[in-house]
């Protein structure tokens, strides 16, 4: 099973009404059609990187908290998280209880708003 489907399957058992996507382009789509209280992220991800998403989301005026994960959390990639608005960056392997608060504070600070 895939880290996505693995977190899509943990966060609603958790109650919370994940959405999975595959690419930071889906997530941008996804984005642009539906408001959620939270993002979480790989570094690596087919196409841009997740802090390119991200970035990207901040240019466009997106608040959303975002959640970076990564296997590779060196100074140089947490001081480009840090620049684009990442709300944290967690190592793999994931400790779940930290997410799941980091997700919760972060939820708390829900920003956006419905597309009309």
């Amino acid at each position: 099973m895939e880290l996505a489907e693995n977190m899509t399957e943990i966060f609603s058992g958790g109650g919370y009404n994940p959405f999975a996507v595959h690419s930071a382009e889906a997530a941008l789509a996804l984005l642009q059609i539906e408001c959620f209280d939270g993002m979480v992220t790989d570094l690596r991800l087919p196409g841009m990187s997740g802090i390119d998403l991200i970035t990207v989301l901040r240019q466009a005026g997106s608040c959303t908290p975002a959640i970076l994960i990564t296997a590779f959390a060196d100074a140089a990639t947490l001081a480009r998280a840090g620049l684009a608005g990442v709300l944290d960056v967690l190592p793999k392997p994931l400790d779940f209880e930290r997410l799941f608060q980091l997700v919760d504070d972060g939820t708390a600070r829900r920003c956006c708003e419905p597309p009309h």
